[in-house]
This record gives C-alpha cells, structure tokens and sequence, in this order.
C-alpha cells in the first residue's frame, strides 16, 4: 500500500506520541516536517472556456461540459503533480482551446454521440509558468499539444471509454518532458 505524505506524518506523530514524546513535541515536530516537504502542485484556469473548439459532451448543456471537463481535467493534472513535478515546484497551466477526440454526430432522434472513427485528432492549447519552490520562474511558455491517433487496436478502443483518455494521454506526454 503507498502511503501519501500526509498518512507518513500521521503514522510517525501516532509512533513519536507512543515513545513518550508531549503534545508540544509532536506540533513542533509536524511544523518542521511540512516546512520541509514542500509538495509540488498544479494550478489551472481557462480562458473563455466557452469558446473552445470542442468541449461539447452529449446530453449536456455548453456550459456544463464545460464544468464537467475542467473538473476531469484538473483532477487529472491534480494527481500527476507530485508524480512528474520536482518538490515544491509550481506549475500553472492556463488553458486557451480543447479540440477534444471524436466528433458529436446526431442521430434520426436527434440524440448526440461522440464518435470515434479509426483516426483521431486531439488538440490542447495552453499558457503555462513553471516555478521553483523559492517562486523564481525556470520555464514558461505557449504550447499547442496535437496528435492524430489511430483507434482500431483494442487497447485504444477499450481505454476510449474514459471521457478524457486521448487529451490526458497527450499531457501526460507533455508532463514527462517538462524538464527535458
């Protein structure tokens, strides 16, 4: 079982408190491990959201799309700071267009489904600022992520499922080459 930072503290106060340690101890023992375990982090904002290309998702409205890509998107890039980001280091990431996998294609009811065909094209643009964990900027820049992929393996068409597999495998990728 991995254990966050955060479940590592509390096993060694419970363990410390144990040996005899006071209460006045074990505070001042916690204030200096999280003073010294500074986690890295991933900010996110969108600019004019309502406007990307693509954000659409079927039998929801624009504006709840919308939200419901943004929370998938930062709980995503949430988990995988700690993961590809050194500690204490701070990424911001500002979002200016989503060109999503597939396209909403309509049926005879007039009921919408995002479509897959056997080649994708997935498009991210965005802002971002790198920081130190003093706050000094290392790397910022413009990107505009885009790849054409092909969905005919089985392995594509059963991960497919996820709402988010082709954007967030395509940061991913761009995560792991932060520092390169």
């Amino acid at each position: 079982m991995k254990l966050n930072r955060k479940t590592t503290r509390q096993i060694q106060s419970r363990q410390l408190y144990r040996k005899g340690w006071s209460i006045k101890g074990l505070a001042l023992v916690s204030m200096l491990a999280m003073s010294s375990w500074s986690l890295a982090e991933i900010k996110t904002d969108y600019l004019d959201p309502i406007k990307f290309d693509d954000i659409q998702s079927t039998e929801r409205s624009r504006k709840q799309s919308v939200t419901l890509i943004q929370e998938e998107l930062d709980g995503y890039l949430h988990d995988k700071g700690e993961q590809y980001l050194k500690s204490g280091h701070q990424l911001s990431i500002q979002f200016t267009d989503v060109d999503r996998a597939g396209r909403i294609e309509y049926s005879s009811t007039g009921r919408g489904y995002r479509v897959l065909r056997d080649l994708v094209r997935v498009r991210i643009e965005f802002n971002y600022v790198l920081k130190d964990e003093s706050g000094k900027v290392i790397r910022e820049g413009k990107e505009s992520l885009k790849k054409n992929e092909r969905v005919n393996s089985i392995e594509s068409r059963s991960r497919s499922r996820d709402t988010l597999y082709y954007e967030t495998a395509l940061l991913e990728k761009w995560l792991s080459d932060l520092y390169q």
